[in-house]
C-alpha cells in the first residue's frame, strides 16, 4: 500500500496527514471521490488549537517537496499573520465578548 512505501511522518505534529497526501500526490498517486465519510474532524483538536504550528509545518512540507515561491511565501505570511491576529484578540477580550463575535460569523 501507499502508506507501507512511505510511511507516516509524526514529525510533523500538526500536518502529518497533509504530509502525507501532498507527497503522495506529488509522487503521482491518484484521487478519486467516494460516497462515504472516510475522515471527519471537530474543533478542539492539536491542528485546531495550534494553528500557527499548523502553517508552519504545511510551509515547510511544501518547501521540502517542490519549494515555495515568492507568492506562496506570501500566502503563508498572510495566513500566520491572520490567525496570530485572531488568536491575540480573543485573548484580549472578554469572553463573552469572543462568545458574541464567534457567533455572528
Amino acid at each position: 500500500s501507499i502508506l507501507k512505501k512511505s510511511g507516516f511522518d509524526l514529525s510533523y505534529r500538526t500536518a502529518a496527514d497533509y504530509n502525507f497526501i501532498f507527497l503522495s500526490w506529488i509522487r503521482g498517486c491518484k484521487f478519486g471521490g467516494v460516497n462515504i465519510v472516510v475522515s471527519s474532524i471537530s474543533s478542539g483538536g492539536v491542528s485546531d488549537v495550534k494553528r500557527l504550528m499548523s502553517i508552519q509545518q504545511r510551509a515547510k512540507i511544501i518547501e521540502r517537496a517542490v519549494g515555495l515561491s515568492a507568492v506562496d511565501r506570501v500566502i503563508f505570511i498572510k495566513e500566520y499573520l491572520k490567525v496570530w491576529a485572531v488568536d491575540l484578540v480573543k485573548k484580549l477580550l472578554p469572553s463573552v465578548w469572543v462568545s458574541f463575535l464567534q457567533k455572528k460569523k
